[in-house]
């Protein structure tokens, strides 16, 4: 019996995307892997940074601490390899630049819940 799966995999632009990455898994095995690992297999974490901010009527800086939020990518993911896949998959791609949707971009941002 097949998974149950949401409306939004039926999507045309997701079942394109999912037609790219299987002939770029077929075509560049290597790239696809240093791909994969890139985007989806990375761990996340928060870090604080300190961002320049122009002091009130331009005169100077001061710093401001801001926590932004950055992927951990394994250090044996080359992103040269990334990079040539992404090129890949925007060439490959029918119908022009790789479209998402809307409710599959608000998906994959909603923070996951942990059980």
């Amino acid at each position: 019996m097949p998974p149950m799966l949401s409306r939004m995999a039926s999507h045309p632009s997701v079942v394109e995307l999912a037609r790219c990455l299987d002939a770029l898994h077929a075509s560049e095995p290597t790239v696809f892997r240093h791909l994969k690992a890139f985007r989806c297999g990375v761990e996340w974490r928060n870090v604080t940074r300190f961002q320049r901010v122009r002091r009130h009527r331009g005169k100077g800086y001061d710093l401001k601490e801001v926590r932004v939020r950055e992927p951990i990518v394994p250090s044996w993911v080359d992103l040269g390899r990334v990079a040539a896949g992404e090129q890949w998959l925007a060439s490959e791609f029918g119908g022009g630049e790789v479209f998402l949707p809307d409710e599959l971009w608000d998906a994959y941002r909603r923070p996951a819940v942990a059980a």
